[in-house]
């Protein structure tokens, strides 16, 4: 649907489904006007609806639903639409030397989530943040784009990576950039800001085809609105930063945050943070928000100050801490000049990645309250990486993410009531979910016969690894998506998928406890375990972050959740509640995906996943209309 600037996108639910659950809200109908260079926004309250709806039909609700009564419980505020149309760059998003360009605003999309109590004032509004980290990798060989980022369910991405290193690529950090400057620099060109039309369609102009279609699902084209073209190759004003801006256009409250380093990007931020080149970092930081404005922030993912990461990190256990300290309050105070200079309406966001084993938290203690505590925190968030507990580095299996104790020490919850909890506000403190697993092979199945498998040493020669997953370019790291399509996940357990489940080699184990699944097939490779989150472990994970008040959670990886099935659960958990019960949705809702798929990649002559959920997944297509 086009509309010119003339007219007003007016927006009515009327749904008339009958299914599982009900409920009754009032909603805001925008009304917005496109000049050429404001978007003016007039809300007023209309009516109200009550009725009943699917899953899938409340994924499209709750994005406008606004639940009546003050009881305390966590609801959806209305988005922001824009009609289709061109205008001037409004909201000033465009690459350094790129002005003046005409862009087509896409059709209505969905401006994020945002959750707050539903007894609060708006000017006491806190508003829940949904984080999800997006690789600039995954434009290759896994083919996740731009465009297939579900920007109406998040309100903040997190770009990942931003190098840490020296201005010349052959000094070397262990003599601390000491022939040449440390700086903060576009990791790949390419991917970043060369490459053109990545995934996107082959014509030039908006892409109307699917404007508007399936507005949540994962196919959703986002209606890019320009092809780039050479010229804009060469400029470097292509690839996925110009598609981000084009993306922010349409979602104006979607945040994107410039992170630096990662684990495999962290061998330089000890010599860059130390007081000889801390001000080279600083300013080239700074640069980098100034050359590419898309940015609206800087999340520092050092991997980790004073304790070990990947092999080859420079680690000064006495001082890397401080100086990360010194580092961000510098960098806090020239974004804070940056504010002014731009006449931002917003500030600039900063945040940090912290893992949570013990030695990252006790050299993190010192300073938690100055980063998130007291009248005046230093950051707007900490992304708690509750995971990686467990993984093939270990000969015993376990699980990726558990919650209260993990092989004769405590788990994720109590670390975190233990350090954070105890020293910041609580809506500082993002919790992290996995969009993937681990899994090892060689795995008995031990003595219990509830957890088979669980916390046994592997009996494989040469480490617990078994083969790349089914569609996964790590041998020990599966995405969640891959889990589900090809050895089962939860599916396993249903009936009306598995049948027959003898005939399977996987089984579907839940760890109630630590709010932890796991997938066991006792004779594949001497025994394969898979830890993983899905969606049931992820509405008991976010009831708990809610009622701990947590400021919301992040996700590490989008490419990893092709279906967005955790992030549907993850929002319909922390939007719909604050009293840390879970209130799911329909649950048998299935994926299009797996229609037509057949892997045999499990084991030699096995049947994928893709076939057995066939049968199923046609009856749900028939009846969502898919």
């Amino acid at each position: 649907m086009m509309l010119s600037s003339k007219f007003l996108f007016k927006l009515t639910l009327t749904f008339f489904f009958s299914n599982i659950v009900g409920f009754g809200f009032n909603f805001l109908q925008p009304k917005i006007e496109v000049s050429a260079w404001k978007v003016k926004v007039d809300k007023k309250k209309r009516g109200s609806f009550l009725g009943r709806t699917t899953k899938s039909v409340m994924a499209v609700a709750a994005m406008f639903a606004i639940p009546n009564g003050g009881d305390g419980k966590l609801q959806q505020l209305p988005p922001v639409h824009t009609t289709c149309a061109s205008a001037k760059d409004p909201a000033g998003l465009f690459p350094k030397g790129k002005t003046g360009a005409t862009v087509n605003i896409p059709c209505p999309q969905s401006s994020g989530p945002q959750c707050k109590p539903a007894n609060q004032a708006d000017n006491q509004e806190k508003e829940k943040k949904v984080i999800a980290y997006f690789t600039n990798w995954g434009v290759y060989d896994r083919k996740y784009f731009v465009k297939n980022v579900p920007a109406g369910k998040l309100t903040h991405i997190n770009y990942a990576f931003i190098d840490v290193r020296c201005s010349n690529k052959w000094d070397s950090a262990a003599t601390g950039c000491a022939n040449s400057k440390c700086g903060a620099y576009i990791s790949d060109e390419w991917s970043d800001t060369d490459s053109p039309n990545q995934g996107m369609p082959a014509a030039s102009g908006t892409n109307t085809a699917n404007c508007g279609k399936n507005l949540f699902g994962p196919d959703n084209e986002q209606c890019m609105p320009e092809k780039q073209v050479w010229e804009d190759q060469k400029n470097h004003q292509a690839g996925n930063l110009e598609q981000f801006r084009q993306l922010k256009i349409n979602h104006p409250r979607l945040k994107l945050i410039a992170s630096l380093g990662g684990f495999k990007g962290s061998k330089y931020f000890s010599p860059c943070t130390a007081p000889g080149k801390r001000e080279e970092l600083v300013e080239s930081t700074m640069q980098l928000l100034r050359d590419y404005p898309v940015f609206d922030g800087i999340d520092i993912d050092w991997e980790y100050p004073g304790s070990d990461g990947a092999a080859g990190n420079i680690i000064d256990e006495v001082n890397d801490w401080p100086n990360h300290m010194a580092y961000m309050t510098r960098l806090r105070e020239e974004m804070n000049k940056l504010e002014i200079e731009k006449n931002r309406a917003d500030k600039y966001e900063m945040s940090i990645a912290v893992g949570m084993g013990d030695a990252p938290l006790q050299r993190a203690e010192p300073h938690m309250k100055d980063m998130c505590g007291g009248e005046n925190p230093l950051l707007d968030g900490v992304n708690l990486m509750t995971y990686d507990f467990n993984g093939d580095w270990s000969k015993t299996s376990g699980h990726n993410a558990p919650m209260h104790d993990s092989q004769n020490s405590d788990g994720l919850a109590p670390r975190a009531e233990r350090y954070w909890l105890k020293h910041c506000h609580s809506d500082r403190i993002m919790w992290g979910l996995g969009m993937y697993g681990r899994s090892w092979k060689g795995i008995p199945a031990g003595g219990n016969p509830n957890m088979p498998g669980y916390n046994q040493d592997s009996t494989a020669t040469g480490g617990g690894s078994p083969q790349a997953g089914c569609e996964t370019y790590d041998s020990a790291n599966l995405e969640y998506w891959d889990i589900i399509k090809n050895y089962g996940g939860a599916y396993l357990n249903d009936p009306a998928v598995n049948p027959n489940p003898d005939a399977y080699p996987y089984k579907y184990y839940y760890d109630q406890q630590n709010m932890a699944p796991y997938l066991y097939a006792k004779g594949l490779n001497g025994g394969n375990f898979i830890t993983f989150d899905d969606d049931r472990s992820v509405r008991d994970k976010v009831a708990w972050a809610s009622k701990k008040k947590l400021g919301g959670v992040m996700f590490w990886e989008l490419q990893g959740d092709r279906e967005e099935t955790l992030l549907d659960a993850a929002l319909e958990t922390m939007c719909n509640n604050s009293d840390g019960v879970p209130h799911p949705i329909a649950s048998t809702t299935r994926s299009r995906a797996f229609l037509g798929q057949e892997k045999d990649c499990i084991i030699a002559g096995a049947r994928g996943m893709g076939a057995l959920l066939l049968p199923f997944s046609l009856a749900v297509t028939s009846v969502l209309g898919y």
